[in-house]
């Protein structure tokens, strides 16, 4: 039966304009606005469930770790950690190599816009981590 058919869909979903889910046809046929109402329901479902974009690399501190880290990638998300150190003069060659590093890992969130990705000084992200 369709009206019952119609009943399960629900409301929730009158967000979508009829224009979005309109696919022609007699407006006062039943089987029309049902198909109207789930295309309504699945439009605003797929809305819903759009992906986060990230697109460049976001610097984290410890505090946020967890939230940042360890919860976002227990949703299923993938979340690269660029443990970054701060400059010092013990080797330039050290230095350019980490500019390098940082600079692809900025042209890789570009370019992955759906995985997190985040920087943080070594230091902060690890106890005693050597420099």
């Amino acid at each position: 039966d369709t009206n019952s058919s119609q009943q399960q869909l629900g409301d929730g979903y009158d967000d979508v304009s009829d224009a979005d889910a309109s696919i022609g046809g007699d407006d006062d046929d039943d089987d029309e606005q049902f198909i109207k109402k789930y295309r309504r329901m699945r439009i605003h479902d797929m809305k819903k469930g759009r992906k986060q974009e990230y697109g460049d690399v976001i610097p984290i501190s410890r505090p946020d770790w967890n939230r940042e880290v360890n919860e976002a990638s227990k949703n299923g998300l993938w979340v690269v950690v660029n443990l970054t150190r701060i400059s010092s003069m013990s080797s330039r060659t050290r230095d350019e190599l980490c500019d390098k590093v940082e600079e692809a890992t900025r042209d890789l969130a570009d370019k992955f816009v759906h995985v997190k990705f985040v920087s943080i000084p070594s230091t902060s992200a690890i106890e005693n981590w050597p420099e």
